[in-house]
C-alpha cells in the first residue's frame, strides 16, 4: 500500500465493492468509494454517519 496507495485503493474497491475496512498507521478506516458512495455521503447520508475521529477527506 505505501508504495501505490491510489492503486491499493483501486484495487480494494474493485474486490470488495464501495465500502470497506483499511488498516493504516495504527487506523482502522471505513473506506466509502465511487460516485454512488459520495453522493450519499455528501448529501441525504450526511445526517447518518459521524466522521468523530477524524474529518471526511475533501468535506
Amino acid at each position: 500500500m505505501a508504495s501505490d496507495p491510489l492503486g491499493f485503493l483501486v484495487d480494494q474497491h474493485r474486490r470488495l465493492g464501495p465500502v470497506f475496512r483499511v488498516h493504516a498507521a495504527h487506523l482502522d478506516l471505513i473506506v466509502l468509494a465511487g460516485e454512488e458512495a459520495n453522493a450519499y455521503v455528501h448529501g441525504p447520508g450526511a445526517e447518518d454517519l459521524s466522521n468523530r475521529a477524524s474529518p471526511v477527506c475533501g468535506g
